[in-house]
């Protein structure tokens, strides 16, 4: 989490909500002066003197204190100075959690709910004090419900119950009561129906017959009671009803607070209970089916977790999540489809999340990571190739669609940051019929480029470096990525296609035993269908391993070496090699798995595809195409993107 170097408040505080008054914790007013306890009983200037007075982490409590009685007594100006002030000193994690937390409660008392979210997003409660904890859900509870989140705002104001007691605590049932009741009964009626635990159903009804939704409303609440017995929302319609009777789920039990301690420095070596979120039926079944042939090859090799699948051909996502989590779900791999993977991510998601796909905004919860492999990352890696190998002109040809556009476009903003130069020529084809025509125009000139990246098919990549030679009277140098990979196509094709320098994913180069074990398990094999095998095979590798790739380390995988940027977006460095000959181009050898290193080096070297199921690899080929058409996931998840 970065510190808040240059922290600006805007406006006035006009109104106070004074928090401070939650009775979160008891205690006797008279004890040693502590500040770790809740309440802001004193004067600022008696925080200032308990600050100077101490040093280290006490200073830093006691500093906090003293801000928060500032924004209590609306005098903003100071608050803000020293929340500016404060955060220079903030060196843990947890220092800087606290300071988005302060930056919160300022913004939470100028009713600027937007900026409260902003702050709150993505804060761990790893290492927070329980009371400061308790300010983090409701400040967020508060700021979501406001800007029409209900969903999230219920999950935070559920957290909260096991934080409070007393009138607090009924208070709070009143609010995730009144956030539901503020749908239409309509609404409501089909939440309940699709509700994932009794806790949130129970909320549900009773919202129900608030909004009107039963004919006698006394009655319903009485058989409500009898339904649910130890339902905290029983406070909700008697204040008075016996504590004893009601029970309070810890939030310490959730996943979510489990791996808030594992970052926070503490052990943790995976999850227990995964939920897998993918098509396994209808038009993309194909491919959720080689994604989960490769989670549970993994599996295989690495048993102890329980991992649960759920369809979401025609299924509403959030109800699954909600599903997987009732299930008692501690890690979510998918959705894959960009739409589920939009609607999921608004989500403030209580466990890990990895998308097979990108996404076009942030997402909302803290643990969420985007799995995509997308042509424009490739377009990105050839760039940099090309530059590594010391050329200095590079063309790029693209067949004349919108994909190919967004390849290209990746390309030149890649090569702008490295070489400073824009003048790369972008030429487009329409078919292999105007092919040497819009080469010989595109590469006229004194100046004609010294390198090619081509983003094409096998084939075409293959007419085009031929086109290109009888132009120029030479072999030019071409590079191509993994939509040029002709390893499981005609290997006649491949032959034309000796010396290009084939950049892909490892899993795609390189013959293994796995990866004939996986031909032979998919009911479909083609280059689609064995890169969502490896996708999902990469996808539980993670799963331990994800608190390290949070940190900054690598893991090596079917897909590439594997690592996690700062936004949760998971990369890959894909390999190269010269096709036809039998080494690597790379220094860097991805060893996935032990057989890959006998395996022979040359795209050339995988097993040839059966005639027999030509017909059925054009059809997953067509079907992808049309896929990226769609907005949906075709040779690539992120190929979706528009």
């Amino acid at each position: 989490m970065k510190a808040l170097k240059n922290f600006v408040l805007t406006g006035i505080a006009a109104s106070v909500i004074a928090l401070s008054g939650c009775q979160i914790f008891g205690g006797n007013e008279n004890e040693t002066p502590d500040p770790y306890k809740g309440r802001i009983t004193q004067s600022a200037d008696w925080y200032a003197n308990q600050a100077r007075n101490s040093s280290g982490e006490q200073r830093f409590k006691w500093k906090m204190k003293q801000i928060r009685k500032y924004i209590a007594d609306d005098e903003a100006e100071k608050a803000k100075d020293m929340i500016s002030a404060l955060s220079k000193e903030a060196k843990t994690d947890v220092q800087k959690a606290e300071i988005r937390l302060l930056c919160a409660e300022y913004y939470n008392n100028t009713a600027s709910y937007d900026k409260v979210l902003k702050y709150l997003k993505g804060v761990s409660t790893a290492g927070l004090p329980r009371e400061e904890a308790a300010y983090l859900y409701i400040y967020r509870a508060k700021a979501s419900a406001q800007t029409g989140n209900t969903e999230n705002a219920v999950n935070d104001y559920i957290r909260l119950n096991s934080y409070l007691k007393g009138d607090s605590l009924v208070k709070n049932q009143k609010d995730i009561v009144n956030v539901l009741a503020g749908k239409q009964k309509e609404e409501l009626e089909a939440m309940i129906g699709s509700a994932s635990d009794e806790l949130r159903r129970g909320y549900l009804q009773l919202a129900y017959i608030r909004a009107g939704g039963a004919e006698d409303a006394d009655d319903a609440e009485e058989q409500w009671v009898k339904d649910n017995p130890t339902h905290p929302g029983r406070l909700y319609l008697d204040p008075d009803t016996d504590m004893s009777l009601i029970k309070i789920a810890s939030a310490a039990d959730s996943p979510a607070e489990a791996l808030d301690s594992a970052l926070a420095g503490h052990e943790w070596t995976g999850a227990r209970h995964i939920a897998v979120l993918m098509p396994l039926s209808g038009k993309f079944g194909s491919f959720g089916e080689a994604f989960r042939s490769g989670v549970e090859t993994y599996r295989g090799a690495n048993p102890g977790a329980q991992i649960s699948y759920y369809d979401t051909n025609g299924k509403d996502v959030i109800e699954l999540y909600n599903n997987a989590m009732a299930q008692g779900a501690e890690f979510i791999i998918g959705p894959l489809l960009k739409e589920n993977v939009a609607r999921l991510s608004e989500v403030d998601t209580t466990v890990p999340v990895i998308f097979i796909n990108s996404n076009d905004g942030s997402g909302h919860g803290q643990f969420q990571y985007f799995y995509a492999l997308s042509p424009e990352d490739e377009g990105i890696e050839a760039a940099l190739k090309i530059r590594d190998d010391g050329y200095t002109h590079p063309a790029v040809i693209i067949p004349d669609q919108q994909k190919g556009s967004r390849v290209a476009e990746s390309f030149l903003r890649e090569w702008r940051n490295i070489s400073g130069s824009s003048s790369v020529p972008v030429i487009r084809f329409r078919d292999r019929i105007s092919l040497k025509d819009t080469i010989a125009s595109g590469i006229s000139g004194e100046h004609r480029p010294d390198s090619y990246y081509i983003y094409a098919s096998p084939l075409e990549s293959s007419v085009i470096r031929q086109e290109i030679k009888s132009i120029t009277g030479k072999s030019p140098e071409c590079y191509i990525t993994g939509r040029s990979n002709p390893g499981i196509s005609n290997a006649s094709v491949e032959r034309t296609m000796a010396g290009m320098k084939l950049g892909d994913m490892p899993w795609m180069l390189q013959s293994s035993d796995l990866r004939r074990t996986a031909r032979g398990a998919l009911r479909r094999s083609s280059s689609d269908t064995l890169k969502f095998f490896a996708l999902g095979y990469d996808s539980l590798m993670m799963v331990p391993n994800i608190r390290q790739l949070d940190s900054g380390s690598s893991v090596e995988g079917l897909t590439g070496t594997i690592t996690i940027s700062g936004n949760g977006t998971v990369k890959r460095g894909i390999q190269w090699i010269t096709i036809g000959d039998s080494r690597f181009l790379s220094g860097k050898v991805s060893t996935a798995s032990p057989e890959f290193r006998s395996g022979k080096n040359s795209a050339g070297a995988e097993e040839p595809e059966q005639s027999a199921d030509a017909a059925a690899h054009a059809d997953e080929s067509a079907r992808a195409e049309s896929a990226i058409a769609e907005d949906e996931p075709g040779l690539a998840p992120a190929d979706s993107a528009e």
